[in-house]
């Protein structure tokens, strides 16, 4: 479901509606019950009450204090983890093949660029994302071709099992970028699992207009504005909801459900509208995907005072952030993860372990009108410096 809208990129899977919510179906897709227990867990303080901005209070007093919590997310990301060195350099002349259904293009490209970082050979085959079962022959006709190891963006694990048997028969790695499966499924290495992303988000989410309202001394009235058509979104409203209620008790969050498409397009606000009407106490409004024109549309409809956060996906979500139309938007990196991607398959061939990604989250930023220091034509790319610490970790430089 990738409907791509102008400049789309961060939204990184769907993009025909199909990769529509692809950007934040890849993203927003399912979070599982133990995600979701682990939200509940961080967002909690603990028994006890709630403060006078509804926030919860611990047994000993202690109030959670949001702005600490969301502080290490309002910096720019600017090196990789501390991952261990890789016990020698891997051999050159590697053939890597990335299969996707083509329409990830900036993941590709960097895929292409940290294999000429390690003198290997990219090569890209497509296939029709209308078949989950096509990535199956993709991913084939690599290995048939002589692949060293294969990449695979989001596709279905179940759908290409006969693929998976054949490369590891053939001791050919697989990594594959955003699989909805358990970070410890065997028979091939995972970067941005997407259960452990949405975890992240939600719990970012949280902290972002739980720290805004807190600043303000106010008990937050949040309408989520969002999809249940599918079940990744579904997934994900879940968490979100279930994290802020358990961090304020006084605080209400309500889903506007619309229909995919309508999102899709940008064109939520009429139903959002629609709720405030109904729903005076509102203050904040939290747009899961494809904000579109939101931020005008409630302005002109008298909602001047309603705050609004957003998990957008193009470049000109960032401009309008730093236009003081929206508080925040979380952005995501994705051309992180294809260097990831090559990291591990480095890992597999160099003895080391190649399933290093499995559980991490893709980097999260949170945008704010005060730390818009960079050019918002285009998306951010971050960690700052991951190109030259890939190159250092694989002895390059």
């Amino acid at each position: 479901m990738r409907v791509t809208p102008t400049g789309h990129r961060q939204v990184r899977r769907p993009r025909s509606i199909k990769r529509a919510a692809s950007s934040r179906i890849r993203v927003l897709a399912c979070i599982g019950a133990v995600a979701l227990a682990g939200l509940v867990c961080a967002c909690s303080s603990g028994s006890g009450g709630s403060s006078s901005d509804g926030t919860s209070v611990a047994a000993n007093g202690t109030k959670t204090d949001f702005s600490a919590k969301v502080a290490p997310y309002l910096v720019e990301p600017q090196n990789i983890p501390s991952y261990p060195p890789l016990s020698r350099r891997p051999p050159k002349g590697e053939k890597i093949y990335f299969v996707s259904d083509g329409s990830e293009v900036n993941e590709a490209q960097a895929a292409a660029a940290a294999c000429q970082v390690l003198g290997w050979s990219y090569h890209a085959i497509t296939y029709s994302s209308a078949n989950p079962a096509a990535a199956n022959s993709a991913i084939l006709s690599a290995i048939n071709a002589g692949a060293n190891a294969v990449i695979g963006l989001a596709v279905t694990p179940s759908a290409v099992r006969p693929a998976l048997a054949l490369a590891n028969s053939r001791h050919i790695p697989v990594v594959i970028i955003a699989a909805s499966v358990p970070t410890n499924a065997p028979g091939y290495s995972q970067v941005s699992n997407v259960n452990a992303d949405n975890a992240t988000i939600a719990k970012v989410l949280a902290y972002a207009v739980l720290a805004d309202a807190q600043e303000r001394h106010l008990v937050a009235h949040i309408a989520l504005v969002s999809s249940s058509s599918i079940a990744s979104f579904s997934a994900v409203n879940d968490a979100e909801i279930a994290a802020i209620k358990s961090a304020c008790h006084a605080c209400t969050v309500n889903l506007v459900d619309v229909p995919l498409q309508q999102l899709v397009e940008g064109d939520a606000s009429s139903a959002t509208i629609s709720y405030l009407q109904g729903n005076a106490s509102t203050n904040y409004v939290l747009v899961n995907a494809f904000p579109g024109s939101m931020a005008t549309a409630l302005r002109n409809a008298g909602f001047r005072k309603v705050r609004i956060g957003i998990f957008g996906g193009i470049a000109g979500d960032n401009a309008a952030v730093k236009e003081n139309q929206y508080i925040f938007n979380i952005n995501i990196s994705n051309d992180y993860n294809s260097w990831l991607a090559v990291d591990s398959i480095a890992r597999a061939l160099t003895g080391g372990n190649a399933n290093i990604h499995n559980a991490e989250a893709t980097p999260v930023w949170i945008v704010t009108p005060h730390n818009v220091d960079f050019n918002t034509e285009a998306l951010p790319n971050f960690p700052v410096h991951y190109a030259e610490d890939f190159s250092k970790l694989w002895r390059i430089s």
